[in-house]
């Protein structure tokens, strides 16, 4: 007998964010990141290993779900999960020195989980929102905003 599931699209986004959620939660205790109530720091499921396969690889129509012990080490490196920051400023005249301490937290943790690039999100306290992505290799911060003004 088969146990299956009649919408695989949802039980693996449910799967997803449920792995993300444990793996984080480990990654920032062995970071010590909860030092910092301003950061909060996500792992996201991407499909980039197997574009076009949606939860293929933690989803199987024939087989169901594949579960097993798991780290966060091993959602990155074999189930295509990726690590974002999210940072909140409750004042706008802190917004650049949260950024710049970010910006020194978000080199740390690339170099931690060997992860070339890092989507950060900024949020001030009017709600606006400034997105930038953290290149390791080049180690540089692009502005969002700055990118789509470049030609």
């Amino acid at each position: 007998m088969r146990f299956g599931f009649d919408n695989y699209q949802h039980t693996g986004a449910s799967v997803a964010w449920s792995a993300g959620r444990i793996g984080v939660s480990e990654l920032a205790r062995e970071i010590e990141l909860i030092n910092d109530p301003n950061v909060f720091l996500f792992m996201h499921y991407q499909d980039s290993i197997l574009p076009g396969r949606g939860y293929s690889r933690l989803v199987d129509t024939q087989n169901g779900l594949r579960l097993y012990s798991i780290t966060w080490q091993e959602l990155i490196e074999y189930w295509g999960f990726i690590v974002s920051v999210r940072v909140s400023c409750e004042k706008p005249e802190n917004e650049a020195e949260i950024l710049e301490r970010t910006k020194g937290f978000v080199r740390d943790l690339s170099d931690h989980v060997t992860q070339d690039n890092i989507d950060i999100e900024l949020i001030v306290w009017n709600h606006n929102v400034r997105r930038f992505s953290y290149c390791r290799q080049s180690d540089t911060f692009i502005d969002f905003a700055e990118r789509r003004v470049r030609p």
